[in-house]
């Protein structure tokens, strides 16, 4: 059913990737310390439609490592994807992203 829906719902031949572009509000890397929570605003891109994004993340320090995670749904009208009435049933309306970093220090 995934492969079905990405050949032709989501025409991931010619989009295979979709794009977030964000930025952690008041982020300071001298102040942070065992685990945070930041806002996270950035700019979701599928198949060429952007859309604004919203949400809290937690961030967290082990060992040396930024690891961030959190989620937010979006759904495929958001990114004009047309499901046929026969099978919207079948797909859900909100379609959930989880954000998932490590950040590792370059030597």
């Amino acid at each position: 059913m995934q492969e079905h829906f990405n050949e032709n719902y989501m025409d991931s031949y010619q989009y295979p990737k979709a794009t977030f572009k964000g930025k952690l509000d008041n982020f300071s890397i001298v102040s942070l310390n065992a685990n945070n929570s930041y806002d996270l605003n950035g700019v979701l891109t599928v198949k060429g439609f952007e859309k604004n994004i919203q949400t809290t993340v937690d961030v967290k320090v082990e060992n040396d490592q930024i690891f961030i995670s959190g989620s937010f749904f979006v759904s495929a009208k958001d990114f004009n994807i047309k499901i046929p009435s026969i099978v919207r049933d079948k797909i859900a309306n909100q379609i959930q992203i989880n954000i998932d970093y490590e950040l590792i220090e370059k030597k």
